[in-house]
């Protein structure tokens, strides 16, 4: 679709990882990561692959780019890391939006600003990265009303949404399909176009939020929002101390919340509370009823209901899980 915006962006990687781009592929095996970034282009969707395994911590900058003709479209496994944003239409570059995502889900903009994320050592980091023309993706909103007011080509929007096992098991499908596989080109596309309307069937399906709701977009207040969330993750936190941390009211904040992230701010809270758990757990040295109690639950009975609900095992069985992987 735009083979200049792919070139640069491999040019760009390449040159983080110190390696030369040849083709249509950066592939790295040095002191500082192991592994690929990839790009596809088909007719109206390019298609970007990394997986690497960092083996030192790696800053990325990406520059403002202007005026973009796709929508961008990011498919991210769990970061611990805070991915930092330009604020739109700001000189000042210390003007910066901070968000993080703690669970598999994919973020949805027309936004051209400046970013930056310092990458933390780890065994595997895979983004999945759409690039969809602007009438493909018309295409799409235009077959809900919904999907229109929520993502408006002629203004700024981003959303997110989480990745149900469904969206995750084709994601997951797009990394483990390789080159050496029959038809591989046509799987990618078939993939990613099953994500691209995965995406869509999920979000139309959110809960209709009523026009009387309908506020200015205040990204600032959301994001606000996420950090103090993130920043209180050893309690239960309620929607009147966080509308007054932000400054909005609780409906306005409500509604905003939802509109970027598709779920309620308590049942987000609750997920960056059990995402950031299963870390303790995997250390075997704090008992899960104190690890409840560290995260806001207000027993090991509520926290292993909870902790089941979201990720289909009870706190002990993920413990056992994890520790066979060493065995």
């Amino acid at each position: 679709m735009n083979d200049k915006a792919i070139e640069t962006t491999l040019d760009r990687w390449a040159s983080h990882l110190e390696v030369t781009k040849k083709e249509n592929k950066v592939v790295v095996d040095n002191n500082k990561a192991k592994g690929y970034i990839e790009a596809i282009a088909f007719e109206e969707l390019d298609v970007l692959k990394l997986e690497l395994y960092l083996k030192q911590d790696l800053p990325f900058r990406h520059p403002n780019l202007g005026h973009l003709p796709y929508i961008r479209m990011s498919f991210l496994m769990p970061l611990e890391e805070k991915i930092v944003e330009q604020k739109k239409d700001v000189q000042d570059p210390t003007e910066l939006y901070e968000y993080s995502e703690s669970g598999y889900g994919v973020y949805v903009t027309n936004s051209s600003r400046s970013f930056k994320v310092d990458f933390k050592k780890r065994p595997q980091l895979r983004i999945l990265e759409l690039r969809i023309s602007k009438d493909l993706f018309r295409s799409f909103t235009s077959q809900s009303k919904k999907l229109q007011n929520l993502m408006p080509q002629d203004d700024y929007f981003v959303v997110f949404e989480e990745l149900d096992p469904k969206g995750r098991w084709m994601f997951d499908t797009v990394f483990s399909t390789t080159e050496k596989d029959y038809y591989y080109l046509e799987r990618i596309k078939t993939t990613t176009f099953g994500l691209l309307t995965h995406f869509f069937i999920c979000v139309n399906s959110r809960e209709v939020i009523e026009a009387s709701n309908k506020y200015p977009f205040n990204m600032d207040a959301v994001l606000q929002t996420q950090n103090y969330l993130y920043e209180n993750s050893d309690r239960v936190v309620t929607i009147n101390e966080v509308s007054k941390e932000v400054g909005l009211s609780e409906s306005r904040l409500r509604y905003l919340f939802k509109q970027v992230f598709g779920v309620s701010i308590m049942s987000y809270h609750q997920d960056v509370r059990l995402h950031q758990s299963k870390e303790i757990l995997k250390s075997l040295k704090v008992p899960i009823s104190a690890i409840a109690l560290d995260f806001g639950f207000n027993s090991a009975s509520h926290y292993t209901t909870s902790f089941k609900k979201k990720f289909k095992l009870t706190p002990k069985e993920f413990q056992e899980k994890y520790t066979a992987q060493f065995i």
